[in-house]
Order: structure tokens, then C-alpha cells, then sequence
């Protein structure tokens, strides 16, 4: 009869707990996992990620400020706090399978494959989709073993997406800008993410120009 009652407590004060992070953070604790990029290096902001698959499906890296492994089935939203006009930086590398999905202009809370701006990078090329329908190809592949620098400018209404030194898109779009990136692996495919970084449109002394 003890351990029953001292299990309820436990139980009680664990939902308690629960409900002021949701109350204080706005984080829903059902979607688990919430850990930072760039928490404690100084001069870059913080990006807030959010496991939005099963658990261990995506990994932070040990010791690293700002890379992640996204395991098969891997589902992860990176958010830029507060600021829908940034310029998002990374480096793709595919362990295996076939590759990854990155989203843009679209949300956590109402992500949808078939929504926003899709960009399909894989061993066949990259494809980019508005809503479900291709609106830009490049046939740059995503090989094993090889990094790859993706950087997306979000901008009002202009979108611009680069792999490398090549400008993969550069389009307007009438999706709103958004605080978030989203990367899914595909089909099953192992990926390393890192140098993550996101940086104001409107910050200055850039070391590095985007805008043109």
C-alpha cells in the first residue's frame, strides 16, 4: 500500500514537472528530446533542436557545439529563435543510404511533407519542391563519404539555396519566412550534420557576403 502511494506521488510531481516546462518554456514535453547548438560558443546564437521522431533516432555530437547525427527514420527541427530572416549553414555528410530531406517555411507544430519549401538531396541529384511541386533541379549528388556545404537564405520573399559554391535556387516564394529548418533522413539513410550555424540577414560585419 507505501509503494503504491509513493508511486503516485512520484507520477503526480513528474506530470507537475511536465506541465511548467510546457507553461514556462512552451516546450510540449511529448515531443522529448529538446537539446541546443551553440549553447555555450560565444559570438554564434543559439539553435534549439527538437527530436520530432522516435528516441536516439538523432544524436548530438559529443563535444561539438553545433553538429548532430540524424540515425534512419531521423526527424529534426532546428529553430532560430525569434528570427525568420536568417541564413542557415551546415555541412552534409551521408554515412549511408540514400540521402536527406530539408525543409524550410514550414513549422514543427504543423510539419508536413508535402508542405514548404522541400529541398531532396540524394545520389540522383536535388530537387526543390513549393507545396509538393518541383520548382527547381540541380544534378549535384549526395555521395558517401563526401561533405557538402548547404546554406539557405530566407529573405521576405525571396529564397536562395546553395550547395558548395553553386547556387542550386534562387527564386521568390509566397510562403511566409519562418524560424525553422527541418531535416529528415531518407529512406532510412545515416547522416553527420555539423558546422551548424544560423546568422541574422541583418547583422553586421559579416565575415561572409550571402546576399549576392
Amino acid at each position: 500500500m507505501k509503494y503504491q502511494i509513493l508511486l503516485s506521488l512520484c507520477i503526480l510531481l513528474f506530470l507537475q514537472s511536465c506541465k511548467l516546462i510546457e507553461d514556462v518554456f512552451g516546450i510540449q514535453i511529448e515531443y522529448s528530446e529538446y537539446f541546443n547548438l551553440n549553447d555555450t560558443n560565444v559570438g554564434h546564437e543559439d539553435i534549439v533542436c527538437c527530436n520530432m521522431s522516435k528516441m536516439g533516432s538523432v544524436e548530438r555530437e559529443d563535444n561539438t557545439e553545433n553538429a548532430i547525427y540524424i540515425n534512419p527514420t531521423g526527424l529534426v527541427s532546428l529553430k532560430n529563435i525569434e528570427n525568420t530572416q536568417f541564413i542557415s549553414d551546415m555541412t552534409i555528410e551521408l554515412l549511408s543510404g540514400e540521402g536527406i530531406e530539408i525543409y524550410s517555411r514550414l513549422t514543427r507544430d504543423k510539419y508536413d511533407k508535402n508542405k514548404g519549401i522541400k529541398i531532396i538531396f540524394d545520389q540522383s541529384g536535388c530537387r526543390i519542391l513549393e507545396n509538393g511541386t518541383e520548382i527547381g533541379y540541380n544534378s549535384t549528388k549526395l555521395e558517401i563519404g563526401k561533405k557538402y556545404r548547404l546554406v539557405i537564405k530566407n529573405e521576405a520573399e525571396k529564397i536562395k539555396v546553395m550547395i558548395d559554391c553553386d547556387d542550386i535556387f534562387n527564386e521568390r516564394t509566397k510562403l511566409a519566412s519562418t524560424e525553422y529548418i527541418i531535416l529528415s533522413s531518407l529512406r532510412e539513410s545515416r547522416l553527420h550534420i555539423s558546422g551548424i550555424e544560423f546568422t541574422n540577414i541583418f547583422k553586421k560585419n559579416e565575415l561572409v557576403d550571402y546576399s549576392k
